[in-house]
């Protein structure tokens, strides 16, 4: 329902996502572009003033508000919350955007969840991601489905060697982009991706999806040929090529060892800007 200004989608007797600001007609198209903006900053919401609603979340940054507020149903999750928004709004033509919307809410909690204080640019990259393209699907996947078709989207990537939106509907869609970038940090599959060559697209994306995922974290860690790092700050976005290549190369600890000078803080500093650039904007996905 969009109302001057201000776009609310749900009902206000349950979960709703309002969105302020930007635009006088409070379209969808403009709710979407301002969650896939790296300005958005995200935090815990507050009191909304004379309605009395109170935001689980809060996003703000390029003239736009953005409120999470909880339904009065107790006890749901996130996605229990988004999924009941998601069939209040379940027309085709709003899939990508609604996906947008959705995987910048997801991601920001993750990181808030995590520990994070304030979460930006990060929920930005997964609302790029998952609001591109199209295919949208009907069907809502269980945890089990969901994780039954990353296990089949990273084999058919090992073959393929290209990205492309899965066909699901708006809500799986930015749980599907959240959870491969968790993927992509797991041992058995950096095992297996890294000795596929990827066209440059493919490949950046990768890094970014990468690096998205591990910036939700306060501090990350990964082990490589049984050695761990600690990664903190920069070193959370710029570590998943370096570590691609390390396990494509097979590497041994001791080579690691000497390579890294034995440090478990190791920064990865200013790789990632030398391999793909740093402007931060995620490319199309096919």
């Amino acid at each position: 329902m969009a109302r001057g200004g201000e776009l609310t989608l749900g009902h206000r007797d349950g979960p709703v996502i309002v969105v302020r600001g930007g635009t006088d007609d409070g379209s969808l198209t403009a709710a979407a572009k301002a969650a896939g903006a790296s300005s958005m900053t995200w935090g815990r919401g507050a009191g909304n003033g004379e309605e009395g609603l109170r935001s689980d979340l809060r996003g703000q940054g390029s003239g736009f508000e953005i409120d999470v507020v909880g339904g009065q149903g107790g006890g749901r999750t996130l996605v229990e919350e988004l999924r009941l928004v998601e069939a209040e709004n379940a027309r085709p033509e709003s899939q990508t955007e609604l996906a947008a919307i959705f995987a910048a809410v997801l991601a920001a909690e993750r990181g808030l969840a995590a520990g994070l204080e304030m979460v930006r640019g990060t929920p930005a990259l997964f609302a790029q991601m998952a609001g591109a393209g199209d295919r949208p699907g009907s069907s809502a996947w269980t945890d089990g489905e969901l994780e039954a078709r990353i296990a089949s989207y990273i084999e058919q990537l090992g073959e393929d060697r290209v990205l492309c939106q899965p066909e699901a509907g708006a809500l799986d869609r930015a749980r599907f982009w959240i959870r491969i970038g968790e993927s992509l940090w797991d041992q058995e599959v950096r095992w297996r991706l890294s000795c596929v060559y990827f066209e440059e697209r493919t490949r950046r994306l990768l890094m970014m999806v990468a690096g998205a995922w591990m910036e939700l974290r306060p501090q990350g860690w990964v082990v490589v040929a049984g050695t761990g790092f600690r990664l903190e700050g920069a070193a959370k976005r710029h570590a998943w090529p370096q570590v691609m290549e390390w396990e494509g190369g097979r590497i041994g600890r001791s080579a690691l060892g000497y390579l890294t000078g034995y440090e478990r803080g190791y920064r990865f500093d200013g790789l990632l800007e030398r391999v793909v650039g740093g402007d931060g904007a995620a490319p199309a996905v096919g």
